[in-house]
């Protein structure tokens, strides 16, 4: 996403053409979306280097600083210069400042946790506040003075008065503090670790799992995933302990320690993110190949989009010497078409996930796919060729959306990168197999559309440009 200000307000070029020349498609870059407060864990996590907007006063500005080791995301903040100048008062008017929009569900108090770095007694407070004013109840938060990063704050608050999106305002009180993170929530918590971060986000290094045309299922290896996250001391670790698993090894819910987590899993467990190309909404069956060690390490919770689905609770496994496949009776409601992240949380420790089958099918046995399946027609020879300009700005890659109709190009095929020697980021195409790749016949409409990227953020998408293969 791009920032609003300024120095971002580039243009990005793409003139779309398939096997043919077309005229260029122009869009500007948008302002990032707002941080959403999770419905279901009443918190939202917000990186102080993803601000909506800055303001610099009196000389002094918020700056991106990475000198203490430690800062999640790609930086923490810091007020600078550090001239020991202190804004008790009138700082609204007299602070630098950072705004963060946040689309709060319903009005009333949320507390905030800061955290940061205090080089010195003299650096080590912030002022919060809501919409460009001042709160009493968010003034001077302390942030502790050590060696790295501490949470600070928690017992300071701002009132919203309404659901809806509302600007967050965060001033400098004392020049030289460090801001790296945020959590704001409706929740009193004794202590911000008691929430887990969300996972860390891979999407640009392993595309979307996409769902094999002849067989309507998407079926990938437990340690494929592309994020997981760490919590209370537990985590899913690789293991290769137990013989018989498929691809380099299974993932095991870890230390064995005979915890179960049958509530309140999505803030509590570990969890495993899978983002997958589905190509229709509806009801989709998720089988689960794994090793229960006993009866006290045999089950998983498994939900979509970081969000809990009855459906898909205490999916359990056979105690066998083994692996073997789930009953295959959990679901999920995949809400539209496009990518979405599957995601796997410990409900008791111990348990190991070799393998993960997820389809709209009903199936007898996912280890016979196909024998009720007619073999699929021979391949089709042929290839879709996309050509567009070259951005006039230097960018980090381009990602290819595919669909049937110019109102559902939304699954995302291709993301490629600028500095990969086989891409000519001067002269930028992308070649697809029509059978292979697209999984469609010759005569079958083709759409695409594009979108840019750097180190800030995503473009808005081209206009979508269909063809007949």
């Amino acid at each position: 996403m791009f920032s609003s200000n300024a120095s971002f307000s580039r243009r990005w070029l793409l003139g779309a053409a398939l096997c043919s020349t077309l005229p260029a498609v122009a869009w500007s870059a948008t302002e990032p979306s707002p941080f959403t407060v999770d419905s279901d864990t009443q918190v939202v996590w917000i990186e102080a280097e993803s601000h909506h907007g800055s303001a610099s006063v009196g000389g002094h500005a918020w700056k991106l600083n990475k000198a203490v080791a430690g800062f999640s995301g790609s930086g923490a903040m810091r007020a600078l210069p550090d001239d020991k100048v202190a804004r008790t008062s009138g700082y609204v008017g007299k602070s630098p400042r950072l705004d963060y929009k946040v689309s709060f569900p319903e009005a009333g108090t949320y507390y905030i946790w800061v955290r940061g770095h205090g080089p010195n007694s003299g650096a080590d407070s912030v002022h919060l506040g809501l919409n460009g004013k001042a709160q009493a109840s968010g003034e001077k938060v302390s942030i502790p003075r050590t060696k790295g990063y501490a949470w600070g704050g928690g017992s300071r608050s701002v009132k919203v008065p309404s659901a809806g999106v509302h600007t967050l305002n965060l001033w400098m009180h004392e020049s030289g503090a460090v801001v790296d993170r945020m959590l704001v929530t409706k929740r009193k918590l004794s202590n911000a670790e008691q929430v887990p971060p969300p996972a860390p986000a891979t999407a640009e290094a392993a595309p979307a799992i996409a769902f094999d045309s002849a067989t309507q299922l998407a079926r990938f290896e437990a340690e494929e995933h592309h994020g997981s996250s760490v919590v209370g001391g537990q985590q899913w670790k690789a293991n290769t302990t137990v013989s018989g698993f498929r691809g380099k090894g299974a993932l095991r819910a870890l230390p064995e320690n005979t915890v179960t987590i049958s509530t309140g899993y999505v803030s509590k467990s570990p969890r495993l993110d899978y983002r997958l190309s589905f190509p229709k909404a509806g009801t989709y069956y998720v089988w689960v190949r794994g090793h229960a060690p006993g009866g006290g390490s045999d089950s998983l919770h498994v939900g979509l989009n970081g969000k809990a689905q009855t459906s898909g609770e205490n999916l359990t496994l056979a105690k066998t010497k083994g692996y073997v496949w789930s009953p295959g009776t959990h679901t999920v409601s995949v809400p539209s078409a496009g990518t979405h992240t599957l995601n796997l949380w410990m409900r008791e420790s111990g348990v190991v996930v070799d393998q993960v089958l997820v389809t709209s099918r009903k199936l007898a046995d996912p280890d016979k796919v196909g024998a009720d399946t007619p073999p699929p027609a021979p391949a089709p020879v042929g290839y879709v060729t996309l050509t567009w300009k070259a951005n006039k700005e230097p960018v980090t890659g381009y990602r290819v959306y595919y669909g049937p109709a110019a109102s559902s190009t939304v699954v995302e095929i291709a993301n490629l990168k600028t500095a990969d020697p086989s891409f000519s980021a001067s002269a930028p195409k992308a070649e697809f197999r029509i059978y292979e790749d697209l999984g469609i016949k010759p005569g079958d409409q083709a759409c695409f559309r594009l979108r840019a990227y750097d180190k800030t953020g995503l473009s808005g998408y081209t206009q979508s440009v269909c063809v007949k293969v």
